[in-house]
């Protein structure tokens, strides 16, 4: 049965190649096949929006600490300006 096997094999070796190669092919475009545009539309979706909550808290952050800095400089001259 080996030597069977093995003469099959040394005399269908073109043929063989041929259809490991096409089975190849069509696994690696059945794999791209499944990226489906909805799910990838959904995933950009989501990416944008969790990207527009951090930016907007990021500027809520910055209102507050330019307010701040800007509040402490105005008691600051204040101070100085009854001490004179």
């Amino acid at each position: 049965m080996k030597k069977q096997v093995s003469t099959f094999v040394r005399n269908n070796r073109k043929a063989i190649t041929t259809a490991v190669v096409t089975t190849a092919a069509f696994a690696s475009s059945s794999a791209n096949a499944a990226l489906v545009q909805a799910d990838v539309d959904a995933i950009v979706a989501g990416v944008t929006s969790d990207a527009g909550i951090a930016i907007a808290a990021g500027f809520g952050i910055l209102a507050v600490v330019l307010g701040g800095r800007v509040g402490f400089g105005l008691v600051k001259n204040f101070i100085q300006a009854g001490a004179n």
